[in-house]
């Protein structure tokens, strides 16, 4: 597989074609990086999830370590993650009992409104407050699980999904508790890149960067401090560059079209791009106050380990997440990794999985 396609960098893959020939010359380093044939890596960084709640977010902190040969995609990396929904959860009870006691207040709510709507509150506040003692337990519980390419195949280990269950108390079927498999195979996700011949692959690359990143410009957003290279976009240049990709997909939509075999009819292909013009005549003013996002990028080198410190936000209308990681990168030997543990398809698993979740709530609609 081309070392093109596994630009573990951060910004390699996503800036360079698009940039003028100052900026590729100043961006050079990053790109070398995707140059190394295998590396071992560590990476610490926190993600918090927005979901209308500003001050209140799903927060998830990550730590992974591992090493990828860029060449073949073939990898094994080990992650740990704690999540903490219990401020969301507060938030959100907070904000329902401040609309109940704002509709109570209403001139116009009778008593029987009234009664009715303290029984809805009760249910509501009820139900959250379960959720509540779930996410309490399941803050106290740090995921680990292990991830495998190997042979164009993704291995996932099953065991974070036993914790969870464990943690939560959802009685599963006897299927996933005598599951005779520590691993979930997903077989398909590399397929697209791996039935190409490498040439091809590195020609597909190249074609979607010169179709996505036409006419992006990094311009004062890139700067160089000592050995630093660092990249600062705020919501106005995000939202420019966002646009221009989106008009750069639908400019070449035949091309997409058939590269990833959307089956778009010539018809279709037009209706589509009329539809986005008009969309954008209407509400590309109005993406200012829509969106916010931003991005902080900082790369450097040091002692022959690379790191890069990214942190992005991206939220529409209050709704989305911020990303904050550092990665750092080092040259390895190259050395084969060979699955060979149990494993089951992942449809089977997620069959499994969502039967024993539904005969959970069936339980719990009896009693």
């Amino acid at each position: 597989m081309s070392k093109k396609l596994i630009a573990l960098t951060f910004c390699s893959g996503i800036v360079l074609t698009g940039c003028n020939q100052a900026e590729l010359e100043l961006l050079e380093p990053i790109q070398l990086t995707s140059n190394l044939e295998a590396v071992d890596i560590t990476t610490t960084g926190n993600i918090e999830i927005f979901a209308g709640v500003d001050e209140a977010p799903i927060k998830i902190k990550f730590d992974q370590k591992g090493y990828v040969n860029q060449l073949t995609l073939d990898s094994e990396i080990n992650t740990t993650l704690n999540a903490d929904f219990v401020p969301f959860i507060d938030a959100q009870i907070k904000n329902m009992q401040e609309t109940f006691d704002f509709m109570l207040a209403l001139e116009q709510a009778t008593p029987e409104y009234q009664a009715q709507l303290e029984e809805q509150f009760d249910t509501q506040i009820e139900d959250l407050n379960k959720f509540k003692e779930l996410a309490i337990s399941f803050k106290d519980i740090d995921l680990n699980y292990v991830t495998y390419i190997d042979d164009n195949k993704i291995y996932y280990s099953i065991n974070p999904f036993k914790d969870i269950v464990e943690a939560i108390e959802v009685p599963m079927p006897i299927e996933f508790e005598t599951l005779d498999a520590d691993f979930v195979e997903v077989s398909d996700g590399l397929n697209l890149l791996f039935d190409m011949s490498e040439s091809k692959q590195l020609q597909l690359y190249e074609e979607l960067d010169l179709m996505l990143l036409k006419d992006i410009v990094l311009g004062d957003a890139l700067q160089k401090q000592d050995n630093k290279i660092i990249i600062t976009l705020d919501n106005q240049q995000m939202v420019d560059i966002l646009v221009q990709i989106a008009d750069n997909v639908v400019q070449n939509l035949e091309i997409f079209n058939e590269i990833f075999d959307l089956s778009l009819l010539p018809e279709e292909i037009v209706e589509a791009k009329t539809t986005y013009e008009l969309l954008k005549i209407e509400y590309l003013d109005m993406l200012d106050e829509m969106i916010d996002t931003s991005l902080k990028y900082m790369y450097s080198e040091q002692d022959n380990v690379y790191t890069e410190e990214v942190d992005i936000t991206t939220k529409v209308m209050g709704f989305g997440a911020k990303i904050d990681f550092k990665a750092d990168m080092k040259l390895a030997p190259t050395r084969d990794i060979i699955f060979d543990q149990t494993s089951i398809p992942i449809d089977e698993f997620m069959n499994i999985l969502s039967n024993g979740i539904y005969e959970s709530y069936e339980l719990e609609i009896i009693k």
